[in-house]
């Protein structure tokens, strides 16, 4: 049980989601079911800071578990950080490893820039006096990163486009063609490229819409990025393109509510038709 907990507190930033007002009721009763086994899981937002500070540390607990040696070398600058911001801990061990072969810091920064939602938390209120330490390192190596969400705002508009550098790189030749519609839509939300390629390439496979909006349903919230301000319109485009085809996705965000409620109990298919 102790170390199902150290575990839980070493990524806490990922059960966020369990705790908001549209999940909690739903998600109450999978907290239930744990505790009822003996493993006494946070019941709230507030129980859950309370049983994992920001400055605990986890002994023997990798900030981020199965990284590059030389990844571990960056954690253990500041393992609260990435405890607190597990999803950098692929993406900033590939840049790590493509610096230390290549040394091109534009490269480097290029990249940061392309997937540059990824790096908010390094930013956020609880987080950023302990990322800093991390900050400073790289700056010291002359890759010199952005000290506050400003600078990081300054060095990667919205609007740049990086000449070569896919929108989601490592994504399947069909995800490919999709990013092509919008790569300034996929650029600020890294975050739907693996999710998309899956959803994509079976679409292409089984052509079972109501498989794929089952499961875009179920995981609703990583597509939110789509029809934030600064990016709903250039989003548009790609769910304009689906729609073409079939794929009647929401166009906004009230839209994505009515086709996917809070309280619907969405039975995901586990076998393709």
């Amino acid at each position: 049980v102790d170390a199902i907990k150290a575990k839980v507190c070493a990524q806490k930033g990922i059960f966020d989601c369990v705790y908001e007002e549209g999940n909690v009721d739903e998600c109450r009763k999978v907290l239930v079911a744990f505790n009822s086994f003996g493993v006494m899981l946070p019941m709230s937002a507030e129980d859950l800071k309370k049983q994992c500070p920001s400055t605990q540390a986890f002994a023997g607990e990798p900030a981020c578990a199965g990284g590059s040696g030389i990844l571990s070398m960056v954690t253990d600058i500041a393992p609260d950080c990435f405890k607190n911001c597990q999803q950098l801990c692929g993406p900033l061990d590939t840049l790590i490893t493509e610096y230390m072969a290549t040394q091109d810091v534009d490269a480097i920064k290029a990249k940061v820039c392309a997937q540059k939602g990824i790096f908010d938390c390094v930013y956020e209120e609880g987080n950023v006096d302990e990322c800093r330490k991390v900050l400073v390192a790289f700056n010291s190596f002359g890759v010199m990163l952005p000290m506050s969400a400003e600078d990081l705002t300054k060095q990667c508009p919205s609007t740049q486009a990086f000449a070569g550098e896919p929108a989601c790189a490592g994504g399947s030749d069909i995800l490919s063609m999709v990013t092509d519609i919008a790569p300034d839509c996929f650029k600020n939300c890294q975050q739907l490229c693996g999710p998309l390629d899956t959803l994509v390439t079976e679409y292409m496979v089984t052509q079972d819409v109501d498989a794929i909006k089952a499961k875009a349903c179920a995981q609703k919230g990583i597509f939110d990025c789509l029809y934030e301000e600064g990016n709903a319109d250039e989003c548009r485009k790609v769910l304009v393109a689906c729609n073409s085809f079939g794929v009647t996705l929401p166009m906004s965000a009230e839209d994505l509510e009515k086709q996917c409620p809070s309280n619907l109990a969405k039975v995901v298919p586990t076998t393709s038709r």
